[in-house]
């Protein structure tokens, strides 16, 4: 995934929700990333921004903000060595657009039985069967129904 951070020159943060304040020395970043529905509106920031790419998808940085956010807990992501991230020229995709927040659109689910502890997962990633699943059983808002009826019916055709 790409993401919007700060550096040091050393270290790389980012912020995945809108609650996660991430800091680090003398950088720190709040507010999320734009083109999520877990994005504040706004960023607040302290060190030079980056535009940098690690091999985690929107749903697994989610899930490890989810179950490691707070006090005396470590999280896995969200503050990198500059070394383990690429470097990008500038944001390369169109953060305001449709297909971006349909690509970076997540789900929470606790497998098939309901039985396993919450892993949030991008929607463009689940079955056929799951995405199905969610739009007749779920309470969700219309914009959800618009991103799901857009995989199913467009990527997925």
């Amino acid at each position: 995934m790409n993401l919007i951070g700060m550096t040091d020159g050393v270290k790389v943060i980012s912020s995945i929700d809108r609650h996660d304040y991430v800091a680090v020395g003398d950088i720190m970043h709040d507010g999320g990333q734009p083109g999520t529905h877990q994005y504040a509106g706004y960023n607040r920031f302290r060190g030079t921004s980056i535009f940098f790419e690690v091999s985690k998808t929107y749903g697994e940085l989610y899930t490890d903000y989810q179950y490691n956010y707070g006090k005396h807990k470590t999280r896995s992501y969200g503050i990198w060595n500059i070394e383990d991230v690429i470097i990008l020229d500038g944001i390369t995709e169109d953060i305001n657009s449709f297909e971006y927040e349909v690509s970076q659109a997540i789900w929470g689910t606790r497998g098939i039985n309901g039985d396993e502890s919450i892993k949030f997962v991008n929607l463009i990633d689940c079955s056929t069967e799951h995405l199905n699943v969610i739009l007749h059983t779920q309470k969700i808002t219309d914009n959800y129904k618009k991103i799901i009826n857009h995989i199913l019916n467009t990527i997925r055709n």
